[in-house]
């Protein structure tokens, strides 16, 4: 049986007992009560999501653990929040839920299109395809987005120089 983390010292055991109000850390981050906002109500930019997706693909096919995998994206993660997150999902990882049920708890951040598709390689053993998949796709979604803005830029110009001319 795999053993994950460190044991706890005689020395923890007892500093904890001494100083009680001492706040807990976990991966080395202070969990307080009031300091860590909602699962419900993060929000992660999509630029971060498409390199969560890609590096997470790259460290499965590697043959790395997933939860140890979550761990080492969240400690080089630069969105905070987001590295939270990361931990709070490896440590239930670590205590045997699954990956999709997991993300399920954060609406905000993992659409339930990326969580079923998840699921389903979670489900056919090629976990790593699919989230390489998720990322090719997620790339799609911003080129097109930015296409879209850039199109949308010059008829309202145009607009915006036509009310001005008419008004002046």
């Amino acid at each position: 049986m795999a053993t994950y983390g460190t044991p706890i010292s005689s020395n923890t055991i007892n500093r904890i007992k001494k100083n009680p109000k001492e706040p807990f850390t976990l991966f080395g981050m202070p969990l307080l009560p009031g300091d860590e906002p909602s699962p419900r109500t993060v929000k992660v930019p999509q630029k971060d999501l498409l390199v969560f997706f890609r590096q997470l693909s790259v460290i499965l096919e590697s043959g790395v653990a997933l939860a140890q995998g979550l761990e080492l994206l969240s400690e080089n993660m630069n969105n905070k929040v987001f590295a939270k997150c990361l931990q709070k999902i490896s440590a239930e990882l670590s205590a045997g839920e699954e990956l999709s049920s997991c993300l399920r708890n954060y609406p905000k951040i993992f659409a339930p299109i990326t969580v079923g598709l998840i699921e389903a390689g979670e489900a056919g053993g090629i976990l790593s395809k699919v989230l390489d998949r998720i990322a090719t796709l997620m790339e799609q979604q911003a080129k097109i987005k930015s296409q879209i803005t850039g199109a949308l830029i010059y008829p309202i110009l145009v607009l915006v120089l036509a009310i001005s001319v008419s008004l002046g």
